[in-house]
């Protein structure tokens, strides 16, 4: 039970942005996934900022839903360095 104990990670963020963003795809004229949204560059971004703030965390559990495929693929292009400690899982119920 002990050793159980010792793989549970620390320090975990939950990011949650499975919803669909309707409002905000709708000021934009187009559907968008408001977490990854960027005018000029991704660090612009709010996953950027929720990834990059300055509490080193074990692991980072993102669930998605709305867009997910461009979420995932967004994670792989950008956040490289934090690949490890990624845990990405899809709500089939978003929305």
């Amino acid at each position: 039970m002990i050793n159980e104990l010792n793989r549970i990670p620390k320090r975990l963020l939950i990011i949650t942005v499975a919803g669909i963003s309707e409002r905000f795809s709708q000021s934009l004229g187009k559907k968008h996934l408001k977490c990854i949204y960027y005018y000029n560059h991704f660090n612009e971004s709010l996953l950027y900022h929720m990834l990059h703030q300055n509490i080193d965390f074990d692991k980072y559990i993102i669930v998605g839903g709305f867009m997910y495929k461009e979420l995932e693929s967004i994670i792989k292009l950008y956040f490289t360095d934090y690949i490890d400690k990624i845990i990405l899982t899809k709500n089939e119920k978003y929305g």
